[in-house]
């Protein structure tokens, strides 16, 4: 068991349930495995590690890094426009669309199974980025207050209301995140 700081991406593909029950497995198997390996590749192209990917669901985990943060942030914004373009190519009008929480904070990582081990991640973090991907509208960029720290400048993005957190006592002030600011040259 390891505890560590680290930024979390928990994405939702929303729109899959409806498809995979009108595809046959032989149709929906080989788009399923090039969905994966996007998220996998853009995961690790920002420096992150895919976690788990379930389907309709996946968890990414961005390391402690001082960029950890804005790794899972431009992970989110490209691998949203990467399956807006990979529905267009495969097969346009597919309803595909990704719903994103990013949370930054403790989590605990441990292997779990008694013979063929599993890792898995848990904390605060894992929990706060799983609840925000579920109120993430489709397309929609969820952050907490932890994860913008430092990166007001670098992206633009709204204050949202909080959301609750299981059992409803607690809110988690979140932001949504609409897109990168350019960056000025000093010309």
């Amino acid at each position: 068991m390891q505890k560590q700081e680290a930024t979390i991406l928990s994405a939702e593909l929303s729109g899959f349930q409806s498809l995979a029950e009108s595809l046959t497995p032989e149709e929906i198997t080989p788009m399923m495995k090039e969905v994966h390996s996007l998220v996998e590749n853009t995961a690790r192209l920002h420096q992150g590690k895919l976690n788990r990917y379930t389907g309709d669901t996946f968890l990414t985990v961005f390391n402690t890094s001082k960029t950890a943060a804005k790794n899972a942030i431009d992970s989110a914004f490209e691998l949203r426009d990467q399956l807006i373009s990979f529905t267009r190519e495969k097969k346009p009008g597919l309803p595909f669309n990704l719903k994103f929480g990013i949370a930054t904070g403790g989590i605990i990582i441990t292997d779990i199974g008694n013979e063929q081990k599993q890792q898995t991640l848990m904390g605060e973090a894992v929990n706060h980025a799983n609840r925000m991907s579920q109120f993430a509208e489709e397309g929609q960029i969820l952050a907490d207050e932890k994860t913008m720290e430092g990166l007001t400048n670098d992206f633009e993005l709204q204050k949202l209301e909080p959301i609750p957190l299981k059992g409803g006592v607690e809110t988690l002030p979140i932001f949504e995140l609409t897109g990168k600011k350019e960056k000025e040259t000093g010309y």
